[in-house]
């Protein structure tokens, strides 16, 4: 019997393992988009469901799902499953704001970001935008890390967007942090 509500990474894992056995198309992909969104959540579904709030707040949760959410919630007896290691040590959003809200003295020790994404792949701003962004935040550096064509799921990119990404970078703009031309690109590995 689980102690403790479940946290938006054990929902993610949850969703995802329902999302397999699913019959229905339409919840399957309804269950794997939540599973996915369920990282960048920000704020744990359980805090919602404490204040009586909807769980609709989240991204792709609708009425269906938050039911869905809300059975397992309630229900002591469900054990997450462990997430794969692929998936071990990462941070939902929730988790990344719960501890630096605890910990406000390590914000000024972070000087870059070591993983963006861009429009290059699943990113939700163009390259320039997120060097804009990450100089207006003070930041040294930059890492793009946008997906390969391995992921087509993610819009991995193929080599010629990869050498377009790269032209990009290094058309930097005075604005831009002084080491922003870092680029690359992840790739799936399966």
């Amino acid at each position: 019997m689980r102690d403790l509500p479940l946290t938006n990474a054990q929902l993610a894992e949850l969703l995802a393992r329902m999302a397999e056995d699913e019959p229905a198309a339409h919840r399957q992909r309804a269950l794997q988009r939540a599973a996915r969104s369920a990282y960048m959540w920000p704020e744990e579904a359980s805090t919602l469901l404490e204040e009586g709030r909807s769980l609709t707040e989240l991204s792709a949760v609708g009425p269906w799902l938050a039911r869905v959410i809300e059975t397992l919630s309630n229900d002591p007896a469900v054990e997450p499953p462990p997430p794969p290691e692929l998936r071990r040590d990462f941070l939902t959003l929730a988790e990344v704001r719960r501890t630096l809200a605890a910990n406000p003295h390590r914000l000024p020790a972070l000087r870059g970001d070591l993983q963006s994404h861009t429009t290059y792949s699943d990113g939700k701003a163009s390259l320039r935008e997120m060097a804009g962004a990450a100089a207006a935040l003070g930041y040294e550096y930059q890492n793009v890390t946008d997906h390969s064509k391995g992921l087509p799921i993610a819009h991995g990119m193929h080599e010629a967007r990869l050498r377009e990404q790269g032209r990009t970078s290094r058309r930097r703009t005075p604005s831009w942090p002084r080491r922003a031309r870092a680029f690359g690109s992840s790739t799936a590995s399966r």
